[in-house]
């Protein structure tokens, strides 16, 4: 929130001065000129066009126009009970609510002089106004004495046709007269009381056409409100109410409430600048700001002996009005908010080499004049070793003018560094901050892994990683992937020895794929090292059945078979979904073994295969089998090739 100047207007010599009392935000306060003749306050109205402020007072029937520098111009006196006030949409009427008079009265904005009355019953107290156009909606209630039910009503400033009662539900009734807020093409009916039944009860209607279309309400006593008004495009209502609470609520459900602040007490006064839509409130001795997003306070002027009672902001204007009390008397305050400022940067280079240069640039912008001298503005940069920040120099602008600035910084940390610029603003400038990012590079460090080999199932794989020269972290984590589903798994992750190696060792059942990570640090870059292939065999085993003997023929095991029977060749093989296992059938012809036959046969869940050879068999010649599993082709590529021992038969008569 920019911090507001707090300025004493006073007369001096028949000329207005203005004089700066006060220094920043949440240190100054604006005296007043002399007391209000007034003794309560109702509405405060502030008419750029007179440049005046206008405060009604309901216990003295009193109407008081002051200049912006608090001095009272105007007052007119016999209006009974006076409310609410508005201006018209040329500015040159002021519109009362006079309970009194059972009446609105149209005053002239300069004499404060009645032009026109518009009676509204003689049993209607009018309290509350709120202009739409050229319709003007009043919130009344009968004699408190009698029922202290309320309703609101419209009054067409064209034609003078008055409608008293616009509830289209049953049950629209308001505790007192309803305090009616607008914005733009809508209008908010809210019971502003503290009754237990009633109190916060609000009724939204859209009244962009002639007549008031009701888009959403509440009856459920969502709680107490002393104050309210809507942000400018109406979609939220902030109000301050009972137990310590000032909250905003969405108007398309005005009982959904949430709180911005639950710790400042005696709320009375909320007010929103028609101009850019910032947001005060009034708590007991203090004004305080409301962000833009209306999620959080945002600074405050302490006001100490001075309660708040109404605040008002100068519409199009920088001026926020504050109508007090101490004691029994009452003042007008005025602030004036400063001039906006902003910065912009610019960074040379978005991406620095490791040890390179950064130069920033940079331009503060402001809505007016200063009117001091323009203090070093703050830089922080933020890196990975510097999280939290690192104050920098301050740079100041070497353009009187403009305002421009540059500094040049070397980073140590890599990666993302961010710099952040604020001007820390005074009583007549805004703070601001604007923030740049630049990439500096990172030591890229060597990772090597050895140890790529083929094993039998179920052998054990030694690996090691080396790791070269890195800034502070050692740390290196050798990762295993096996082939197929089954996710990557960390083997070792530990610090590198004095001479930056870490060995692993890994049981395999599977090819594995082995790499080495290093996640990197402030000043180093994270690598991984080429992915090194641990090839792991199947475990293979060939039995056959139905010879009539085994003897050694050829210098060799051999299975005899009579001519008529078929062998049965049995394969054990380690399993996995949708294996194959291949025979390869061999006979010695002419003195070298060549292929008669190949086989794939799939095998079961458990691993096993059964083939039977049929046919007619050839007496007196030798032959051979073997069973394999070929990457790739053997269903699945989780293994290395592998191919089993012989085993040898003939056949005779």
């Amino acid at each position: 929130m920019p911090k507001l100047r707090a300025v004493l207007i006073s007369a001096v010599v028949g000329a207005t001065a203005l004089v700066a009392v006060g220094t920043s935000l949440g240190t100054a306060s604006a005296e007043p000129v002399g007391s209000l003749p007034i003794e309560g306050v109702s509405d405060v109205l502030v008419d750029p066009g007179h440049q005046r402020v206008l405060v009604s007072d309901a216990k003295t029937g009193r109407l008081v126009a002051t200049n912006y520098g608090s001095e009272v111009v105007k007052t007119r006196a016999g209006l009974e009970g006076i409310g609410d006030l508005e201006l018209s949409a040329d500015g040159r009427t002021v519109y009362a609510a006079v309970p009194g008079e059972h009446a609105i009265l149209a005053l002239d904005a300069t004499t404060l002089s009645e032009t026109t009355r518009y009676p509204v019953g003689a049993t209607a107290y009018p309290r509350t106004l709120a202009r739409v156009g050229t319709t003007l909606f009043f919130g009344w209630d009968k004699d408190p004495a009698v029922t202290p039910l309320g309703v609101f009503g419209s009054l067409d400033l064209g034609t003078g046709a008055i409608q008293s009662n616009l509830f289209t539900t049953p049950g629209g009734k308001t505790h007192g007269a309803p305090r009616l807020l607008t914005a733009p093409g809508r209008l908010v009916v809210l019971d502003a009381s503290s009754d237990t039944t009633t109190g916060g009860n609000a009724w939204v209607y859209d009244v962009s056409g002639d007549t008031p279309v009701m888009t959403a309400s509440t009856t459920a006593a969502p709680g107490p409100v002393a104050e309210a008004a809507l942000t400018r495009d109406g979609a939220k209502m902030i109000g301050v109410g009972g137990a310590c609470s000032t909250f905003v609520a969405p108007t398309s459900n005005p009982a959904q409430r949430t709180t911005i602040t639950g710790e400042l007490c005696d709320g009375r006064a909320v007010a929103i600048s028609p101009g850019n839509g910032r947001v005060a409130v009034g708590h007991g001795n203090q004004i305080t700001f409301v962000t833009a997003a209306a999620d959080a306070l945002n600074g405050s002027i302490p006001m100490h002996q001075y309660t708040v009672d109404r605040l008002a902001w100068q519409p199009g204007g920088t001026r926020l009005f504050a109508v007090t009390h101490f004691s029994s008397s009452y003042y007008l305050h005025t602030f004036f908010e400063p001039v906006t400022t902003a910065i912009t940067l610019k960074a040379a280079s978005t991406s620095i080499a490791r040890n390179g240069v950064v130069q920033i640039s940079g331009r503060l912008a402001v809505s007016g004049p200063l009117g001091v001298a323009l203090p070093g503005l703050s830089v922080t940069r933020t890196d990975a070793e510097s999280p939290a920040g690192k104050a920098l120099p301050q740079v100041t602008p070497y353009d009187p003018n403009y305002y421009s600035f540059e500094f040049s910084d070397y980073p140590a940390a890599g990666g993302t560094v961010t710099y952040t610029v604020r001007y820390a603003g005074n009583e007549l400038a805004a703070p601001a901050t604007a923030k740049i990012s630049v990439t500096v590079g990172k030591l890229m460090p060597v990772l090597t892994l050895k140890g790529g080999t083929v094993v039998n199932y179920g052998g054990t794989a030694t690996v090691t990683a080396r790791l070269g020269t890195t800034f502070s972290n050692r740390t290196v984590a050798i990762w295993a992937d096996p082939a197929g589903p089954d996710p990557a798994r960390v083997l070792r992750s530990a610090k590198v020895d004095a001479s930056g190696n870490l060995t692993a060792s890994v049981k395999l059942t599977r090819t594995t794929g082995v790499v080495a990570k290093f996640a990197g640090d402030t000043r180093t870059a994270a690598v991984s090292s080429p992915v090194q292939m641990l090839y792991t065999r199947v475990a293979v085993s060939l039995a056959n059945s139905r010879q009539y003997k085994t003897a050694p023929l050829g210098g060799v095991s051999t299975s005899f078979y009579r001519k008529t029977v078929h062998p049965v060749f049995t394969t054990t093989m380690t399993p996995y979904p949708g294996r194959k296992q291949r025979l390869q059938f061999e006979v010695l012809w002419k003195g070298k073994w060549t292929a008669s036959r190949t086989v794939d046969v799939p095998l079961t869940s458990a691993g096993k295969a059964s083939y039977t050879l049929t046919g007619a068999h050839s007496v007196g010649l030798r032959y051979r089998v073997r069973a394999a599993y070929l990457t790739g082709t053997s269903g699945d590529n989780v293994n290395y090739t592998t191919y089993g021992a012989y085993r040898y038969y003939t056949f005779t008569n």
